[in-house]
């Protein structure tokens, strides 16, 4: 696998963190899915989970790309969080032609209409779910 699942103690905060060219893009999004639910079982009392996703130094052809997105996006992946109880943050961590790809497409149909907020670093957005998940932003106040 071409990605590391980084989790924070006590904290309902998850980071998948891509690393080099990705080997198969589904089954990549398949095995984030489950370690994303194990945390979600580890961790009960969780109702926000900030799923940031860093993919500053991901190598992905554009076919892994809508493959990817179809297999972790279409089958609505907040849907079956929500049904949990919990509410997903989407936030992606980049730059350059990936990021914006990935932003642009999320928001179509056929990839559950998700919305995700935009850094180019990790530690801002790790500032920004611990800010949000502490109650200090604002609605409507987010940057990125």
């Amino acid at each position: 696998m071409s990605f590391d699942f980084i989790t924070y103690p006590n904290e309902p905060i998850v980071t998948i963190q891509f690393t080099g060219k990705s080997e198969n893009a589904v089954e990549e999004t398949r095995a984030i899915r489950k370690h994303v639910m194990a945390f979600i079982k580890e961790n009960p009392e969780i109702k926000t989970l900030y799923m940031i996703t860093d993919i500053r130094d991901q190598k992905l052809n554009f076919g892994d790309l809508v493959q990817g997105m179809a297999e972790g996006m279409s089958r609505d992946s907040s849907k079956e969080y929500a049904s949990l109880g919990i509410t997903q943050v989407g936030i992606l961590v980049g730059n350059g032609q990936l990021l914006n790809l990935i932003m642009r497409f999320s928001g179509q149909d056929q990839y559950g209409r998700q919305k995700f907020i935009a850094f180019n670093d990790l530690d801002e957005a790790l500032a920004y779910a611990r800010a949000d998940h502490q109650g200090l932003l604002t609605k409507g106040s987010q940057s990125a």
